[in-house]
C-alpha cells in the first residue's frame, strides 16, 4: 500500500513540481516540507491538506474529483 508521503512525492514528479515551487505558492516552510517528504517530520494536517489540494489529491491518496 502506498503511503500519502510516496503519493505526494508521485504526484510532484508527475505534475515537474518543485519542493521549491509548491512552498513558494502555498506560503509553506521549504526546510519543513522537505523534511517531511523524506519521512523525517510529522507534518500538521492544515499543510498536508494544502499539499494536497494544490496537487489534485485527497488526502487518504485517491485523486480529487472536481463537481
Amino acid at each position: 500500500m502506498i503511503t500519502v508521503r510516496e503519493r505526494i512525492v508521485l504526484r510532484m514528479k508527475e505534475l515537474k513540481v518543485s519542493n521549491k515551487q509548491m512552498c513558494a505558492d502555498l506560503g509553506l516552510t521549504e526546510a519543513n516540507t522537505s523534511a517531511y517528504l523524506h519521512g523525517n517530520r510529522a507534518m500538521p494536517y492544515g499543510s498536508l491538506e494544502a499539499i494536497c489540494f494544490y496537487l489534485g489529491l485527497a488526502p487518504k491518496g485517491r485523486e480529487r474529483e472536481d463537481s
